[in-house]
């Protein structure tokens, strides 16, 4: 028994796949994707010679090996691309994954993978065909894309700076949290708002042709202002940047706030004028310091020069020396205010709190200026003084020499810029535990404009200069930061052509108590020391010729040791040395050191220590090395002579 079956239709549609098959092989041998197919059972029936480029493998190796999908499949995607072949057994119509392959080469790929299920003519299922796309490129794209926008979000909310997207009709469509703090509004309210709304309205006109120019792209940064919710106007930096938001055109503006940055600036700025404000006042010090050297000195040399003719009258002799000494006091004195301000600015100077007799303080200034007035030629002006407290013994608590020279400044610079009226010399009890010193003066004034800068180091008015009473500019600096030591204050009131007055506030204890002053006149005359050595320990000749000079009135014996050593050899080899006169610079054996060899041996022998060394510490150190007293060049005789005699007598 048998079947015979017509299989006519069945070779006629075999004939027309294998036809169709052929002419879509030769499709497939030419594309650029790797193409594959499989028939009804899943049995591989084509590979195209692409998948060697894409995944290393040759196609025969593909159709040799049906597991050699699932092998290069990516172990992270291999779950996935198994239930997608599951899909692909299942369901119809077209599918898509994409999913990681390993070549050949150990490479990662990412590949879109298309499969559809290919049917006949007459609906009969012929199998599967699949197209899978190298897309690694695009995906690395897509993968920077997301970590560019996740840096890019994370650096605009996290940005100290304020910024703030736009489009080019300034409408706001993103803000970050720092706009929000600088605008002192919530950043998202910000969006939907105009930037102009922000703009303080003298601003506005400049900022609309400036956002021209940031649309152009002709402009990047900007110094401008912000006004905030509560109308504060804040200076602001800008920097503009054209952008793409959203697939717009946008503007985004990074907006930082420059008020510590301006306040800097003008502290800068203030700071460099000061300097250069400084410098010209030094240069006008150092022509004026030239000026009040070369007076003097002018006066020192020219008169010395001529007491060398000895045709001169006593009285004309008299005369030049007294020209010549007031030069050298007027050298001294410019001298000691250059020490003074130098000590004061590096903090060296010392203030002596002690008792001190107002009363006798202003007598004592109002005879030397009274003196000093008349010499200069102003007997017509008059010099007042003015004492309220009745008690002769009214004391305070403070330093009476830095008192004194704060005064004589004031009374010497009045005495300088008055030629008519009066000069007043006073103090009054304005409060209780404070005393107001004050000179008063119907002299040339100050403008106020300038009257800060009298208190400035080489500060002179120009008036001053114009009239040629010109001085160091530093007296009056001097005095300011003496008051302040003194624990009060020195300030002017002055008004131009009436005059000016001086006051120096001071805090000072009322119940110091009445003042006793012993003194000890010592006329040199009376001094006979005709049975005293004294040892003069002095490298310089000069100096020793004159403490020889002034110390031959007195009788007294002298020893002249040229260096340290030779002082010390001298003391050791001579028992009748009453008194040394020690200077501390010398060569061989400086004076300190001389000191302490000589009081190993003579710990009883007074040693007074004269140099030119003034400074605090210079006191301190000859103490320490075993001096009994110190004194400073240029030596004032009756001072020399006072304290010579509380040891040799």
């Amino acid at each position: 028994e048998g079947v015979i079956r017509d299989i006519t239709e069945r070779i006629n549609a075999e004939d027309d796949f294998k036809k169709s098959e052929e002419k879509l092989r030769t499709l497939a041998d030419f594309t650029y994707n790797w193409e594959y197919w499989l028939d009804p059972e899943g049995k591989m029936v084509y590979m195209s010679p692409s998948s060697e480029r894409i995944t290393g493998y040759r196609a025969d190796e593909f159709m040799e090996s049906s597991d050699l999908l699932i092998d290069t499949t990516h172990p992270d995607d291999l779950s996935s691309f198994k239930e997608h072949l599951l899909d692909e057994n299942n369901l119809d119509g077209v599918l898509e994954l994409d999913y990681r392959i390993v070549t050949r080469q150990n490479k990662v790929k990412w590949i879109n993978h298309i499969c559809q299920k290919v049917y006949g003519d007459d609906g009969r299922y012929l199998g599967r065909r699949v197209s899978n796309k190298d897309i690694t490129d695009g995906k690395i794209a897509e993968e920077e894309l997301r970590n560019s926008e996740e840096r890019f979000r994370a650096l605009f909310y996290k940005a100290p700076d304020a910024i703030i997207v736009q489009d080019y009709k300034g409408k706001i469509l993103d803000a970050n949290p720092a706009a929000g703090q600088l605008y002192q509004m919530e950043n998202d309210k910000l969006t939907g708002k105009t930037i102009f709304e922000f703009v303080p309205k003298e601003s506005r006109s400049e900022f609309k042709t400036d956002f021209s120019m940031w649309i152009e792209g002709k402009m990047d940064n900007k110094r401008s202002f912000i006004l905030t919710t509560t109308s504060k106007s804040i200076p602001v930096e800008i920097h503009a940047s054209r952008i793409r938001y959203s697939g717009n055109d946008a503007l985004m503006f990074n907006i930082r706030d420059i008020t510590a940055i301006i306040e800097s600036e003008n502290k800068l700025k203030e700071a460099k004028e000061n300097a250069e404000q400084a410098d010209m006042l030094k240069s006008v010090f150092l022509a004026n310091m030239s000026h009040e050297i070369r007076t003097p000195m002018n006066a020192i040399i020219g008169f010395s020069e001529i007491l060398s003719d000895e045709e001169l009258s006593k009285r004309e002799r008299e005369e030049f020396i007294r020209y010549i000494t007031q030069g050298s006091n007027t050298l001294m004195n410019l001298i000691e205010d250059i020490i003074d301000i130098t000590k004061i600015e590096a903090g060296k100077i010392k203030i002596n709190f002690t008792e001190c007799n107002v009363s006798n303080l202003m007598d004592e200034l109002y005879a030397t200026f009274l003196k000093i007035k008349n010499r200069n030629g102003k007997k017509s002006m008059e010099l007042r003084l003015n004492k309220p407290v009745s008690d002769k013994d009214f004391s305070i608590s403070t330093d009476p020499n830095r008192i004194r020279q704060v005064l004589s400044n004031l009374l010497g610079n009045a005495l300088k810029f008055t030629d008519e009226g009066y000069i007043e010399l006073g103090f009054t009890l304005e409060r209780e535990n404070q005393v107001v010193f004050y000179v008063k003066d119907t002299g040339i004034g100050i403008p106020k404009e300038e009257q800060k800068l009298i208190f400035e180091r080489f500060g002179q008015v120009e008036e001053a200069q114009d009239k040629e009473r010109k001085g160091t500019g530093l007296g009056l600096a001097i005095s300011k930061k003496l008051a302040e030591l003194l624990g009060g204050n020195l300030t002017v009131e002055s008004e131009k052509d009436v005059g000016s007055i001086f006051k120096l506030t001071l805090p000072v204890d009322l119940g110091a108590g009445k003042v006793e002053k012993k003194k000890i006149e010592i006329k040199v005359p009376e001094i006979n020391w005709n049975n005293k050595v004294i040892l003069i320990a002095e490298d310089s000749v000069l100096n020793y010729t004159y403490l020889e000079a002034i110390l031959q009135r007195t009788n007294v014996k002298l020893l002249w040791a040229k260096d340290g050593k030779e002082a010390v050899d001298m003391c050791q080899e001579n028992d009748d040395i009453d008194i040394v006169l020690m200077d501390i610079k010398m060569p061989v054996l400086d004076g300190l050191n001389a000191i302490k060899e000589i009081k190993k041996f003579r710990k009883d022998l007074p040693i007074i220590v004269q140099t030119a060394y003034a400074m605090p510490e210079d006191r301190e150190r000859s103490f320490a090395a075993g001096s009994d007293e110190y004194l400073t060049k240029p030596l004032n005789a009756t001072e020399l002579f006072k304290t010579i005699s509380k040891f040799i007598n």
